[in-house]
């Protein structure tokens, strides 16, 4: 169990870009929540260009087994050269995520949403 509430899951291989995120749910949701891996959807045809989702995670109640809608933020590398634009699939329709520069070539953003895949556009 990770008692600091941060799950670093692996991406997809993306070319010239590190796909791993970390999901902090907070030390205090450690011991009621987990977050685990899914499966990576494939690309997402939007407005003229293509979503590629390079993740896919889900944060779990470990009682029910069930996704959870709480507060979490992910922390990941910075988008690559050329690309502008981050993405999450919630319901199966794509959201732009606003994102906040973390240092150390890091991008961060929060969210609520249990289980959506994250991608970059164009």
């Amino acid at each position: 169990m990770k008692s600091d509430g941060k799950f670093k899951i692996k991406g997809k291989n993306v070319p010239g870009y590190d796909s791993e995120i970390e999901v902090d749910i907070g030390s205090e949701n450690a011991k009621k929540y987990e977050v685990v891996s899914k499966e990576i959807p494939a690309p997402s045809s939007y407005e003229g260009g293509t979503i590629t989702w390079f993740n896919a995670y889900g944060v779990k109640e470990k009682s029910t087994g069930k996704y959870a809608d709480i507060s979490y933020t992910v922390t990941l590398s910075a988008l690559p050269k050329g690309k502008t634009k981050l993405f999450a699939l919630i319901n199966n329709i794509p959201q732009k995520l606003d994102f906040k520069v973390g240092g150390s070539g890091k991008i961060k953003f929060t969210l609520t949403v249990g289980d959506p895949p994250v991608g970059i556009w164009p």
